[in-house]
């Protein structure tokens, strides 16, 4: 059996409570703005390991079809083909991208939702200006410091200011960390695509 290696942060407390939120709050959102009839195409940008569609996934009634993951690490999207190899068996076709998503273009086509859960990791905004229009998006970003996190927003409203010009913004929301050796906070926004 092959054995494939992965940052064990990918499932540490913050990771998981922060892919449970989006999916939790998705499931809100859907039933609110979706048309359930629909299949949908999602495309996830900067997907580590496969986390975050996972808990999406088996947390959620929408009906996907294709799931993209965009990583820049080769590794992870091994690791995220396996995690999802469930819903590759069950009729959802998986295809991860190694690839930087400044440099996707993206199809024209209906229904599709695009998740970066990664925004403080890019310091471009070219992902998102090549998302069509009308796509649904969720973006978040955390203000923890860190050396890999060249564009932290600095509250809810600087995270909403970042992508006002490109997103119809329907929801907000933010969740805190308090940990014994640190505190922080995650940002999300659901919209779509101006």
């Amino acid at each position: 059996m092959k054995q494939i290696s992965f940052s064990a942060d990918a499932f540490s407390h913050s990771q998981i409570k922060s892919k449970l939120w989006l999916s939790n709050s998705f499931s809100t959102w859907y039933r609110k703005y979706f048309l359930p009839q629909n299949s949908y195409t999602l495309h996830w940008y900067g997907s580590w390991v496969g986390l975050g569609p996972f808990i999406l996934l088996i947390n959620s009634d929408i009906q996907i079809d294709r799931i993209d993951l965009y990583d820049l690490t080769l590794s992870d999207l091994e690791v995220s083909k396996k995690i999802l190899n469930f819903f590759d068996c069950e009729g959802v076709h998986v295809v991860p991208h190694h690839q930087d998503v400044n440099q996707v273009p993206p199809v024209g086509i209906e229904n599709q939702i695009f998740i970066n859960t990664s925004c403080e990791h890019m310091a471009s905004q070219d992902w998102l200006i090549k998302i069509p229009k009308d796509s649904f998006i969720v973006l978040q970003a955390t203000d923890m410091p860190h050396k890999e996190h060249i564009n932290s927003p600095q509250s809810l409203d600087h995270f909403i200011e970042k992508y006002a010009d490109h997103l119809n913004i329907l929801e907000t929301d933010q969740l805190p960390f308090e940990y014994p050796d640190k505190s922080f906070t995650r940002f999300m926004i659901f919209g779509t695509k101006k």
